[in-house]
């Protein structure tokens, strides 16, 4: 049995009414005269990192690891070894060989842990049930309530169309309810009336419905964020932005108006995710639930529904946990044969391939022994967690995930969105099992120490160090531009320890804000809880100047102006402030400051926004990690010839120690026979100064024993 979207004419109905709104609101001519775009062009370097954002963590990940990492170490390794003359020019053959091994070490490295995790969950979900795609948290809410729903509604879940409309009403109910209370200690605000939350609820229903029947506009669109009526992308968005709106116009100014909150029994804190990502669960885990209670009363009609689903929560719970460690492990796993698959088929160590140097000294620099054993291979096919044993063992371990704190956040920590890895995984992925192997499979010494030194400093740049330059690059800029272009966490102002923590932190700490939310707190700010006094909140609450916010745009100023009545440049942040509280809502000079802020084009403040929060990531991407990269090839390049000097000279010293006590008796024939032997050549003049000082010595201690 598949569980299909479910087609209704309501939600035709709802499409029409939102396209008829849209279009009446678009019509409504500006009365601002002096209005102008602010840019007549995109913006590229918001492009550029728009569409990396809307890759997620994969995209920005791949993209730093292909253009900062891939294409400069293959340029630095067909260099390597070359002969530099007088001009700093390369001369003789590119070394194919060191190339083909950087180019195979990051091809492979970076996509996999992606890719790997992609294919998986396809076939997991695919095979084994969608709910393997849902994080544990959000599998226990809605195993929750889709369980007191099926109980009181047993003999209807064979219609599904009815069984997942009303369901999908009482998690937005949930949803909305969780996500708009506001908690004041033991304080409870609702802004929102039960009547009002159910009528939404209704709505992005209907609307969820309709997205799930429309077809997708394709990745490239997606990607180049190219506008398609009616796909499920634009539909999506929409939504999305409505859900927004609900709360920026209900909660605090500075609240995160893209996560949405589900409340679960016996759970302290609601799941939190971003709301495109509980839509997904939703369907995920609507479409598996549905289908797996019907397969089972199809075969017995006496099944004790409550029963049955309360087992398949656990069982979902254990099987997605197998998934994230199934995933994480077949990664770690294929990361320990990277070493070998770039190392195949090479002689030697090809780094030190200089080209006044002969075969015989490469290979007994880099010469070791082969290994022995075979490569260990993993024959096996993707757990499908079917059969009864199977499912029995999948609910024991998901009542142990839940039972155990330590285990529990384990999972947490290790969960996937999608096929991404969390921060923490990343970071126990490459410094716990891909530093090591590479290092085990270094080819010599040299090799060894290079991977050392260019790993761990790679790593740590593009994870903690490119993280908090782009920090501190956007506060930077929202100190100069009085624009709110990141927010803080609440212990950031403790200590000087706290605020480094925070711009280093890779999963955590300061937040530059996404182009979404850069989108939503810088349009409709008369929408915001207290209208523009509340947008001057949000500013100021994260960093920003109001003062500053307001000389940035001329025709913002001049109307900003108008209302206080005297130029910004004398004007104190609380008269401004005072000012805006006490004008009439319906003056004209701030409906004109409500015009610029209404639309995403054309407006001025997105456009500084996006870019200031862009420059650096862009700058970062295209050249920051490339030349860091080149330099770190460059400086491994150094310090392995540094090395191997070092113990050529070791190797030669000994030896030359060694030679005068070879001839012991001779040098003293010498010096008799040939007392002018300094001023005549010979074949070691070492050794002739040795012995002359030998000569010096002895009748000095001769005539010393003598008195």
């Amino acid at each position: 049995m598949v569980v299909k979207a479910v087609n209704t004419p309501v939600s035709d109905n709802a499409r029409l009414k939102r396209q008829e709104n849209n279009n009446n609101n678009n019509s409504k001519p500006r009365n601002n005269q002096n209005y102008s775009p602010a840019f007549k062009g995109s913006n590229p370097v918001v492009m550029l990192m728009d569409a990396i954002d809307r890759g997620g963590f994969a995209a920005s990940f791949i993209a730093q690891d292909g253009i900062g990492m891939v294409a400069p170490r293959i340029y630095e390794g067909l260099n390597r070894g070359r002969k530099v003359d007088e001009n700093g020019k390369k001369h003789g053959p590119l070394n194919w060989e060191f190339a083909r091994k950087e180019g195979v070490r990051e091809i492979l490295s970076g996509p996999s842990a992606f890719i790997i995790p992609a294919i998986m969950l396809h076939f997991i979900t695919k095979h084994s049930g969608t709910a393997n795609n849902v994080s544990i948290d959000t599998i226990k809410g809605l195993g929750q309530m889709f369980e007191k729903y099926a109980t009181d509604n047993r003999n209807t879940l064979s219609d599904v169309v009815k069984t997942k409309k009303e369901f999908y009403e009482q998690v937005f109910t949930n949803i909305l309810t969780e996500t708009t209370t506001i908690k004041e200690g033991e304080k409870i605000t609702k802004p929102l009336t039960d009547a009002k939350i159910a009528e939404k609820a209704r709505e992005f229903t209907d609307r969820v419905i309709e997205i799930e029947n429309a077809k997708s506009k394709g990745f490239f669109k997606k990607l180049l964020d190219i506008k398609v009526e009616g796909s499920a992308e634009d539909l999506t968005q929409s939504l999305t932005e409505d859900f927004m709106m609900i709360k920026k116009e209900n909660l605090s100014p500075s609240v995160n108006e893209m996560l949405a909150q589900l409340k679960v029994e016996g759970r302290q804190e609601p799941v939190t995710e971003p709301f495109t990502k509980m839509l997904k669960s939703m369907k995920h885990y609507t479409d598996d639930a549905i289908e797996s209670v019907n397969n089972k009363l199809a075969k017995d009609g006496t099944t004790d529904v409550a029963d049955f689903l309360k087992t398949h929560t656990s069982r979902r719970i254990g099987s997605r946990f197998t998934t994230i460690m199934s995933m994480f492990l077949a990664v770690v796993g294929f990361y320990t044969i990277i070493p070998k698959l770039y190392n195949l088929g090479l002689k030697g160590n090809p780094a030190l391939k200089e080209q006044d140097e002969t075969n015989a000294t490469a290979k007994s620099d880099t010469q070791k022994a082969d290994d022995s054993a075979q490569d260990k291979k993993k024959n096996g096919k993707d757990i499908p967690f079917q059969g009864a044993g199977v499912q029995k063992v999948m609910a024991k371990t998901g009542d142990t995930v839940m039972n155990t704190g330590w285990l529990k956040k384990f999972a947490d920590k290790f969960d996937f969105d999608g096929p991404s890895m969390s921060v923490t995984a990343m970071l126990t992925l490459l410094f716990g099992f891909c530093l090591p192997p590479r290092y085990i499979n270094g080819q010599d010494k040299y090799d060894k120490k290079e991977i050392l030194v260019r790993d761990i400093t790679s790593f740590a740049a593009i994870l903690f160090g490119a993280k908090a330059l782009s920090r501190a690059c956007s506060v930077a800029f929202s100190k100069l531009s009085g624009l709110a272009l990141n927010t803080k966490p609440a212990d950031h102002t403790k200590s000087f320890l706290h605020k480094v923590k925070n711009y280093f932190t890779a999963g955590g700490g300061v937040h530059v804000l996404s182009s979404e939310e850069i989108i939503s707190k810088y349009t409709n700010i008369d929408k915001y809880k207290g209208g523009i006094t509340g947008f001057f909140e949000f500013i100021e609450q994260n960093g920003g100047n109001i003062k500053k916010l307001l000389s940035l745009d001329k025709n913002v100023k001049t109307n900003a102006e108008a209302i206080i009545g005297e130029p910004l440049e004398k004007a104190s942040i609380t008269k401004i402030k005072t000012a805006f509280q006490n004008v009439a809502k319906d003056n004209t000079s701030l409906e004109n400051i409500h015009k610029e802020f209404r639309n995403v084009k054309g407006n001025k403040y997105i456009n500084y926004a996006k870019t200031m929060n862009s420059t650096f990531g862009a700058l970062s991407t295209l050249a920051l990690v490339p030349l860091f990269m080149m330099w770190l090839a460059r400086y491994c390049d150094r310090m392995t010839k540094n090395d191997r000097a070092k113990d050529k000279i070791a190797q030669t010293t000994p030896q030359q120690q060694q030679q005068p006590s070879e001839p012991t008796q001779k040098p003293e024939i010498k010096t008799s026979e040939q007392p002018n032997m300094q001023t005549t050549t010979g074949p070691s003049p070492t050794v002739s100064i040795n012995t002359a000082a030998t000569q010096a010595k002895k009748p000095t201690m001769e005539g010393f024993l003598q008195k």
